[in-house]
């Protein structure tokens, strides 16, 4: 009996001992996955597309200010707006009045009837380095060779209608004339704008604007000293005046500068 209490003692101690041994954690430390720190993406700075510089809007362009002449229509006669002087003589009976159409006072020629300024020979000096020439105008009949405003006496300048062109144009004369005419075909009773530059060297013509054609030319020649004169509503001859206008002309200017492009349209604008 003693024997077998010593026996049951012992095995005691030894699981005691075991279950000690195996719950104690001493120099074992718990393991854990080491965490990242968290990651995240860097800021863009958001970036704006490019801009292209806008266009800067173009500077008005004024109508310019004719200085040779500058000619409408008042009280039943022909007015020169210029400091310059213009003695006007007149033949037949040309009639003033206001075009409801365009809102201005006009000249109308029936065909037997003109204006002529008879002292245009004072600014030949000043018109051959060249110049700019300016008229308003509807034409009312097309079957015949009129001057529109001219003074073309074997020589000169001016604008005319040709059948055999169909149109209007504006001539030089350099030994012979010289001239770029309307590329369409002028229509009766229909108001036109028309310039012409002239540099010595080309003529170019703008009708309602826009440039329409040019030619080469030369150096002017002028009339003789009998058919100096610039006639509104026909062309000048020798003693008088000829090729008279069916029609309406509501101003007439003469510039001493070569008009630019831009000028020329401002022209333009401020009649329409």
């Amino acid at each position: 009996m003693k024997k077998l209490l010593t026996i049951l003692l012992a095995i005691a101690l030894v699981f005691t001992c075991f279950v000690g041994c195996g719950d104690s954690s001493e120099g074992t430390q718990p393991t854990t996955a080491p965490t990242s720190a968290p990651t995240t993406a860097p800021t863009q700075i958001p970036t704006s597309a490019p801009t292209s510089e806008p266009t800067p809007t173009p500077e008005p362009v004024d109508a310019p200010v004719a200085d040779v002449l500058d000619v409408r229509f008042e009280n039943g006669a022909p007015v020169n707006k210029t400091s310059n002087t213009a003695t006007f003589q007149t033949y037949g009976s040309p009639v003033v009045d206001t075009d409801s159409t365009i809102n201005m006072e006009v000249a109308t020629f029936d065909g037997s009837s003109a204006f002529a300024i008879e002292n245009i020979s004072d600014y030949y000096e000043l018109l051959a380095k060249g110049f700019t020439m300016e008229v308003y105008f509807s034409i009312a009949d097309t079957t015949n060779e009129v001057g529109i405003v001219a003074n073309m006496e074997s020589g000169g300048f001016g604008f005319d209608y040709v059948p055999g062109n169909n149109s209007f144009g504006f001539n030089i004369y350099t030994g012979s004339y010289t001239h770029p005419y309307y590329t369409s075909a002028a229509e009766t009773d229909v108001y036109y704008h028309v310039v012409a530059t002239y540099d010595c060297s080309d003529i170019c013509l703008f009708v309602d604007g826009e440039y329409d054609s040019e030619c080469t030319s030369g150096d002017i020649i002028f009339p003789g000293d009998t058919a100096q004169r610039l006639v509104i509503g026909a062309d000048s001859t020798s003693n008088g005046v000829e090729g008279y206008f069916q029609g309406s002309i509501a101003f007439v200017r003469i510039y001493s500068q070569i008009l630019s492009d831009a000028q020329i349209d401002a022209l333009y604008k401020a009649v329409k």
